[in-house]
């Protein structure tokens, strides 16, 4: 629902001349990979951002902090990540990818 309507308000700001109107996004990574690419897309476009908040960086402490399926979060992540990446190539400034990662003190 996110992405149609993001699409309508770029599609409306070009069409009224209210240019530009930048798409960004902060995601949990775990969308589906075709939706990941249509948010992708839009903000490579628009001159957005696409931001990856990666909750940990292995699968046990994913699942420990999250509840979620540790292995399947992390290579949806990481194939999240490597598709966008891969389009960032197509526009260097501003960075279409940007990622963070929860640090969590002590551990």
């Amino acid at each position: 629902m996110l992405v149609l309507a993001s699409r309508r308000i770029l599609d409306e700001a070009i069409k009224q001349g209210l240019w530009p109107k930048r798409i960004c996004w902060e995601t949990n990574g775990l969308v589906n990979p075709l939706v990941m690419r249509e948010m992708a897309r839009l903000s490579l476009v628009s001159g957005g951002i696409v931001k990856i908040d990666w909750k940990a960086w292995n699968p046990s402490f994913y699942e420990a902090l999250t509840g979620v399926n540790g292995e399947r979060a992390t290579k949806r992540l990481m194939k999240n990540t490597d598709l966008v990446a891969k389009m960032a190539r197509e526009r260097p400034d501003p960075p279409l990818l940007v990622i963070s990662i929860l640090l969590v003190q002590g551990m």
